[in-house]
């Protein structure tokens, strides 16, 4: 209770972190034929939550970071409504442009005004809740994965049974979807990365560290997730070339993997992760989907948008829960990848706005990182900015999921790094009499 009463804010985060998690579980398996307010509750309960993160007090004389993000932020958010406003003029969903306000305003406001209430929490408990739900989630997805698609367990929130490749179910974990359990992979993923570039020969941090990163793993291949899977291996490989002595960090991971084999054979593991290799191999194969149309796809698709709606075809004209509002049917309107989308939304000016405040947020993530004293904060900062660019460039602005952790893991970063914590006593008694007294 102690504790509780000194960290409220920790205690908010993690309680936001758990309603992000275990939304799609209590919409598809407890409220299953529940509409209305209770759906709603469940769908921004993680956001009002972490928005409660704001009513808290906080320490003064922060950083520089936090003056850097307020310059991006008043360049690039004014755009995205101006753009918003004017793409309204045409049409406007509401439905959909509440979630787009979400998306592009309101998550990037909350992380920033949250950076003084989270100054000098440590990202290893932050970690370690991610972890545990990453490792809950690998083995109820492993037995989705080998269960009836038509079985419970595999129903998505949409009244649907579970997608499948050939015999095996696309696992979804708690999610509603699999879209949101594959977003956990790569969140889990970075979870035990932070442990191990932390760990500093701490046996603790590198079992759990590569107990989280195998969960992980676990989760992505059996989501049959081909993008899921290579970024989760990508991780690995960015956290051992961003700190020193690169080549002593490779031959480290290189002994842990093999280690890991031995206990897999000792297990007899190694069997089943090769077989869910196969099946995501054996996907990418039969889809008629390239990489390089997967990675070019969305920069390519900006200029049939931009030639379509220069000036956007409507607010929330875009967003899933927009067009279902509208027809009835959960399907895309007129494009899959995320930028002509959000032209198509906001415009040519919102859609500057939205590369500004995403350029800019790595810029200063990127940043801090020459003013940390330690190589693993240092590792972090590279590790979180190569994710959050990941969701930056694939559906942070239409998947609540995504957008969720995206500043999660930026306020997160930031203000867990020593150079942020440093900040003045008086501020330090300022909170603490704050604190005080409304406790």
């Amino acid at each position: 209770m102690k504790w509780i009463r000194q960290r409220p804010v920790e205690i908010l985060l993690f309680f936001s972190i758990l309603a992000c998690v275990f939304e799609g579980a209590c919409r598809k398996w407890i409220f299953r034929e529940v509409n209305g307010p209770i759906t709603y509750s469940l769908y921004f309960a993680k956001d009002i939550i972490f928005f409660a993160i704001v009513m808290l007090p906080g320490v003064r004389n922060v950083s520089r970071l936090q003056g850097s993000l307020k310059r991006i932020f008043s360049i690039a958010l004014p755009l995205i409504l101006v753009g918003a406003s004017i793409s309204a003029v045409r049409d406007i969903n509401f439905v959909g442009s509440l979630l787009s306000f979400r998306a592009l305003i309101a998550l990037p406001l909350l992380a920033y005004f949250t950076l003084p209430r989270l100054t000098g929490i440590r990202i290893e408990k932050v970690a370690l809740v991610i972890g545990a739900l990453t490792m809950v989630n690998a083995v109820l997805g492993v037995v989705q994965n080998t269960s009836p698609v038509d079985a419970t367990i595999n129903y998505y929130t949409s009244g649907s049974s579970a997608a499948a490749f050939e015999q095996s179910v696309r696992a979804a974990g708690t999610f509603s979807y699999i879209s949101g359990y594959a977003n956990l992979a790569t969140v889990g993923c970075w979870s035990g990365l932070v442990l191990l570039a932390l760990a500093a020969g701490r046996l603790s941090y590198i079992i759990a560290g590569w107990t989280f990163y195998l969960s992980s793993l676990v989760c992505a291949l059996v989501s049959i997730s081909r993008g899921v899977v290579i970024t989760v291996l990508l991780m690995l490989l960015v956290l051992a070339i961003s700190g020193k002595n690169v080549l002593g960090k490779l031959v480290k991971g290189i002994s842990g993997l093999g280690a890991i084999l031995l206990i897999g054979y000792a297990f007899n593991l190694n069997q089943s992760v090769a077989q869910w290799t196969d099946i995501v191999l054996e996907r990418h194969e039969a889809s008629e989907e390239t990489i390089e149309g997967r990675t070019l796809g969305p920069i390519m698709d900006i200029v049939p948008a931009t030639e379509l709606a220069p000036g956007g075809l409507g607010f929330g004209s875009e967003q899933v829960a927009g067009v279902f509002a509208d027809t009835g049917a959960m399907n895309l309107r007129l494009f899959e990848n995320q930028f002509p989308r959000l032209i198509l939304e906001t415009g040519l000016i919102g859609f500057a706005g939205f590369l500004i405040t995403c350029s800019g947020v790595l810029y200063v993530m990127l940043k801090a990182r020459k003013y940390v004293p330690d190589d693993g904060h240092r590792m972090i900062c590279v590790l979180s900015a190569f994710l959050v660019a990941s969701f930056f460039f694939t559906n942070i602005a239409f998947n609540h999921i995504a957008s969720f952790f995206a500043w999660i893991i930026v306020a997160v970063t930031l203000a867990s790094l020593p150079m942020l914590s440093s900040v003045s006593a008086a501020g330090k008694q300022y909170a603490g009499r704050m604190v005080n007294a409304k406790s």
